[in-house]
């Protein structure tokens, strides 16, 4: 049967319209693309993240060490510091010398009895020889770097004691006895920190 051109319009009207209608699906490859793009932008910044937080913790851990390293520097060189040990001549900073000659670890604390030289042309009297035992700054390390004031506090010292020698010549010797109260034998040891005071100094 003929169709008129009026028919064969509205057909394709139609056909159209279905075709409008059929809704394109997106390709699947492409939502792999955008799920693996996705997914890898997450796993890329949580690595970085992560990497940040290490290097940031390398770096303070460093920072520490530097001004813990720094802080153990001058405290060496503020102090005479002595270690314990029998007939070996140690020396204080303006020159003096320590030499212990008999260490004993008793309930009384730490007996020491030693000599102390004076190389100088100095002649000194009325010296008050002072003691004092102290941890090394390593075991207190934690404590130090939260109070940079610490090292000059009456907590840090394990104990000291004293004794006066009354005359010390030039080129000359002197020998001391001290009891350290408080200190015991332990495997970490200890440091001793000799100060002098009250002495007079005289060329003779």
């Amino acid at each position: 049967m003929p169709c008129d051109s009026s028919q064969m319009e509205n057909q394709e009207d139609k056909a159209e319209t279905r075709q409008e209608k059929v809704p394109v699906k997106p390709r699947k490859w492409l939502r792999l693309l955008w799920f693996y793009g996705t997914g890898t932008a997450i796993v890329v910044g949580l690595g970085l993240s992560i990497f940040d937080a290490v290097m940031i913790r390398k770096l303070g851990s460093k920072i520490d060490d530097v001004s813990f390293n720094q802080t153990s520097t001058e405290y060496a060189r503020d102090n005479d510091l002595l270690t314990p040990d029998v007939g070996v001549i140690q020396f204080m900073r303006r020159g003096y010398s320590v030499t212990f000659d008999r260490i004993d670890y008793t309930a009384n604390g730490l007996e020491v009895s030693g000599t102390l030289g004076n190389p100088t042309q100095l002649t000194l009297s009325g010296i008050n020889f002072k003691l004092s035992a102290r941890p090394y700054l390593y075991q207190i390390r934690e404590k130090v770097e939260k109070n940079e004031f610490y090292l000059y506090s009456s907590e840090m010292e394990i104990g000291s004691g004293q004794t006066a020698i009354s005359y010390l010549g030039p080129g000359k010797t002197a020998t001391f006895t001290v009891t350290i109260p408080n200190v015991k034998q332990t495997k970490e040891g200890i440091q001793i920190v000799a100060t002098f005071s009250n002495e007079r100094y005289a060329y003779y």
